[in-house]
C-alpha cells in the first residue's frame, strides 16, 4: 500500500528560493533588501504598539511559559539525547579524548571504551537509568550509575525495565554460555537464548524466556523450566494480560502445538507466525495452526474452517467477545468475524480486521480491480488507490470512523464518509479525547498545515514526527513545527511548539523521543534544546 511519505523531512534552500536566477550585486537588490527591511521594522513597531512587547520572530506568546535549565552540554555525540517519557529528565553521550561518558541531567558518569549504540533507557516511571558499557575486553550494565557483573557480551534488544520500572532484565554471555539476568540476579546457564528473550509480565511479577540445552529447548518462568520440546515458536512466550496465564507454540517431534498453562494442545503440522493471543479478559486464547495443506484459527482449543492462507493478525474484540481474521481460499481474500465469512475480494490490507472501542463495529480495507475500498459494518466506501498505512481509526465513542486515502497523486482525510480537502502528503489523523474533534498534519506543495475540525493552521517547513496532542478536555491542540527563522523564504530554520495556532518561543533542535505531555487540560510541558542548553517548559494555556 502506498505510504504519505515523512513530513519532517522538509527541503531546505539555505542559498536562494528553488528555481530562482543566481543574481549579481546591484540596485534592484539593494532596494528590494531595503524595502524588505522597512516592512520588517514597521511591523516590529506596529506589533509593540498592540502587544505591548510583539516578538517578530517568535510569534505569537498566547500561554505564559517558564523555562528551567537541565542541561547545558558544550559537546555531545549527535543522536544520542534521549528524553524521559515524562519529558522532564534527558540524557546523552558525549566523549572524552578515546573515551565515552553518559551525561543524565546534566550529571557525567564514569568514562568507558565504548557505551552501546542506543542502549541508553529511562524506566517507565522516568526515575531510573541503564545502559551497557565496555571496558576493556568486558561488557557491563549501568543501572542508576552502579555496575552490575562483567560478561563476555550483552545482546542488546534485550535489555528492558518492568513495567512498573522496579526492576531490569537483559541477556548476557559468559564464554559460550547465554544467561538472563533479572533484578541482578543471573538464572541457570543455556546454550542458546533467543534475542526476544526475556518478558516481564503485565503485572511486572514473573519473567519468561526461551532457553536451549543441546537439542531440548524449554521455556522457563520465574527460573522454573517447563517441558523439554524439540522447538518452540521464537515468537513465544506470551502472557495473559491478567498476568496469571502464559502461553507459547511448541514441537516435539514432526508435529506443533499449543503449550496453555503447562498443559499440551491438540498436535498439528505446523503453527502460524502469528503467534498465539489471549483475549483482553485473559480467558481464550487463539492462534494459526496448519493441517495437511489447509490453514485454520484455533479458538479456545477448537479448529475452525480450513483455507489456503491466514493473513498475520487475529483479533478479539476489546469485550473478549468477538474474534476476527483474514484467510485466502483460492485467489480470493476473505475477512472472517465471528466466524461467519465476508465478501471475497482480490486483496485485503495489512491491518486486517479491526473492532471498534466498543466492540460493536468492525473495519477493513480491500482491494479489487486495483482499487482499495474501506469496509465498514460490512458497508464498502469510495474507491482510492490506496490508504496511508495507519489504516482506519474508530474514535474513542466508537460512533466515528476516519481515514487517509490516495486519489491519484493527490491524498484526502475522509472522515465519518465525508471527503475533505486534497494534500500533497498527510501525517496521521486523531481523534480528540471526547470524539468531536478529529485532527491531521497535511502537505500543501512544500508547506505543512495542521488541520483541526477542518481549518488549516498557518504553514510551516515540517511538522514534528510525534505529531500533535489534544489535551484531556479536548479543548486544545499541540504540536512541533519547522518555521523560517528570518523574513526570507530561503533563512535557516527553528523549531517552535504550537498551541491552539499560537506559538510558543523558538529554538534550534527537537529532542528524538520527547513528548509534548499535557499535565492538566490547561497545563503544557515539553523539551526544547538552545544552543545555550536543554530545557523543561511548562505553558499554561
Amino acid at each position: 500500500m502506498p505510504t504519505t511519505g515523512d513530513p519532517t523531512q522538509p527541503v531546505i534552500n539555505l542559498s536562494r528560493p528553488e528555481n530562482s536566477p543566481s543574481r549579481k550585486p546591484g540596485r534592484p537588490v539593494l532596494i528590494y533588501l531595503v524595502v524588505v527591511w522597512a516592512i520588517a521594522i514597521a511591523a516590529i513597531v506596529g506589533g509593540r504598539k498592540a502587544t505591548g512587547g510583539f516578538n517578530f520572530l517568535a510569534g505569537s506568546h498566547a500561554a505564559p511559559a517558564t523555562e528551567k535549565l537541565i542541561a547545558s552540554p558544550d559537546s555531545w555525540i549527535e543522536g544520542s539525547f534521549v528524553a524521559s517519557p515524562d519529558s522532564r529528565r534527558i540524557a546523552y553521550l558525549n566523549r572524552t579524548g578515546e573515551k565515552q561518558l553518559v551525561v543524565v541531567d546534566g550529571m557525567q558518569g564514569k568514562t568507558y571504551d565504548e557505551i552501546g549504540a542506543a542502549s541508553f533507557r529511562f524506566s517507565p516511571d522516568s526515575k531510573h537509568t541503564a545502559y551497557y558499557a565496555r571496558a576493556g575486553a568486558k561488557w557491563v550494565v549501568v543501572a542508576d550509575g552502579a555496575e552490575g557483573a562483567l560478561y563476555d557480551g550483552i545482546e542488546k534488544e534485550t535489555l528492558a525495565f518492568s513495567p512498573d520500572s522496579e526492576r531490569m532484565a537483559y541477556l548476557a554471555r559468559s564464554g559460550d554460555k547465554w544467561v538472563v539476568v533479572v533484578g541482578g540476579k543471573e538464572g541457570k546457564p543455556f546454550d542458546t537464548i533467543p534475542k526476544l528473550s526475556p518478558a516481564f509480565s503485565p503485572d511486572s511479577r514473573h519473567v519468561a524466556y526461551l532457553a536451549n540445552s543441546g537439542d531440548n529447548w524449554f521455556v522457563v518462568v520465574d527460573g522454573k523450566e517447563g517441558g523439554s520440546f524439540d522447538g518452540v515458536a521464537k515468537i513465544s512466550p506470551v502472557f495473559s494480560p491478567d498476568s496469571r496465564r502464559v502461553g507459547y507454540l511448541a514441537k516435539s517431534g514432526d508435529k506443533w502445538f499449543a503449550v496453555i498453562d503447562g498443559q499440551q494442545g491438540k498436535p498439528y503440522d505446523a503453527v502460524s507466525d502469528i503467534g498465539l493471543s489471549f483475549s483482553p479478559d485473559s480467558r481464550r486464547v487463539a492462534y494459526g495452526a496448519k493441517a495437511g495443506a489447509k490453514w485454520f484459527i484455533v479458538v479456545d482449543g477448537i479448529a475452525g474452517k480450513p483455507y489456503d492462507a491466514l493473513v498475520n493478525n487475529v483479533r478479539f474484540s476489546p469485550d473478549s467477545q468477538r474474534v476476527a481474521y483474514a484467510v485466502r481460499s483460492g485467489d480470493q481474500w476473505v475477512a472472517v468475524v465471528d466466524g461467519n465469512e465476508g465478501k471475497p475480494h482480490a486483496g485485503l490490507g495489512e491491518n486486517g480486521v479491526r473492532f471498534s472501542p466498543d466492540s460493536r463495529r468492525v473495519a477493513y480495507d480491500v482491494q479489487d480491480a486495483g482499487k482499495w475500498v474501506m469496509v465498514v459494518d460490512g458497508i464498502e466506501g469510495k474507491p482510492y488507490d490506496g490508504f496511508a498505512e495507519t489504516g482506519l481509526r474508530f474514535s474513542p465513542d466508537s460512533q466515528r470512523v476516519a481515514y487517509l486515502a490516495k486519489s491519484g497523486f493527490k491524498w484526502v482525510a475522509v472522515v465519518d464518509g465525508k471527503e475533505g480537502k486534497l494534500y500533497d502528503g498527510f501525517t496521521n489523523v486523531s481523534f480528540s479525547p471526547d470524539s468531536r474533534r478529529v485532527a491531521f498534519g497535511a502537505k500543501s506543495g512544500r508547506a505543512w498545515v495542521v488541520v483541526v475540525d477542518g481549518k488549516e493552521g498557518r504553514p510551516y517547513r515540517g511538522i514534528g514526527k510525534g505529531g500533535f496532542q489534544f489535551s484531556p478536555d479536548s479543548e486544545h491542540v499541540a504540536y512541533a513545527a519547522l518555521r523560517s527563522a528570518g523574513l526570507l523564504s530561503f533563512s535557516t530554520s527553528e523549531w517552535v511548539v504550537v498551541v491552539d495556532d499560537a506559538e510558543g518561543k523558538p529554538f534550534n533542535n527537537l529532542i528524538v523521543g520527547a513528548n509534548l505531555v499535557f499535565d492538566s487540560p490547561a497545563r503544557l510541558r515539553y523539551l526544547i534544546r538552545n544552543y545555550s542548553g536543554i530545557y523543561l517548559v511548562e505553558r499554561t494555556l
